[in-house]
């Protein structure tokens, strides 16, 4: 859809200077995307969201150790967990406004933006937001690019 837009939001970085964004892009150690879908379709589907979830994951190169999923009654939300060897893929889905928070943090070499463009392919929103920190320099006491 025209109106979902997964770049990367630099508005969090608003106050670095370029050649800090373009050095933690170079030196990434971790990112961490936080999405939010507007207007999203299978949201109660639990099996489905498992799926999907596990594939973007494998999709962006990660190695899946786990997932755990609860579905909180009928026409109600789902959690769930996908356990990464790099971090993890979770959720939190409220049907009744057709919304969806997905938090995706992976460590080295994956690419969670891949990941993102699965879980859109999924379920589908009219519109959704994708919010971008990054970690660098983990070794040396963990800076951080968002608060």
């Amino acid at each position: 859809s025209p109106d979902v837009d997964f770049r990367i939001d630099e508005r969090i970085m608003q106050d670095r200077p370029p050649s800090d964004i373009d050095f933690a892009r170079k030196s990434l150690r971790a990112t961490h995307l936080i999405v939010e879908f507007y207007g999203a379709c299978n949201l109660q589907n639990t099996a489905g969201m498992r799926t999907e979830m596990i594939a973007a994951a494998e999709n962006a190169g990660a190695k899946v150790l786990d997932s755990s999923f609860h579905k909180f009654g009928k026409n109600l939300g789902v959690t769930g967990v996908v356990l990464l060897a790099e971090s993890h893929i979770s959720i939190h889905t409220w049907p009744e406004f057709s919304y969806a928070a997905i938090d995706v943090f992976m460590c080295g070499v994956p690419s969670p933006e891949i990941a993102v463009q699965h879980l859109h392919d999924y379920f589908r929103p009219n519109r959704g937001k994708t919010i971008w920190c990054g970690l660098y320099n983990c070794t040396n006491g963990g800076d951080t690019l968002c608060d």
